[in-house]
């Protein structure tokens, strides 16, 4: 099988308006596709910085509830 690049005004003239159908829902399913494969990409990277994240916030927390902690201002 070989495919091509259309340009869509010349697909219209050629195929029938069930093949425009079939076409659409295949661009459609693309997109859900794409949609769902990303969020699962961003859900994986999010699962993976979660523990560092809260390392982060616990030392975060610890430093700020230390009475050596000094509030420091660059501008003052």
């Amino acid at each position: 099988m070989t495919c091509y690049a259309v340009n869509s005004g010349t697909l219209k003239n050629h195929i029938s308006e069930q093949q425009l159908l079939h076409y659409q829902q295949f661009l459609d399913e693309k997109e859900q596709l794409i949609r769902r494969y990303h969020m699962q990409d961003v859900k994986l990277t999010l699962a993976e910085l979660l523990p560092e994240i809260e390392v982060f916030l616990h030392y975060a927390n610890k430093l700020a509830n230390s009475k050596r902690y000094v509030n420091y201002s660059p501008l003052s």
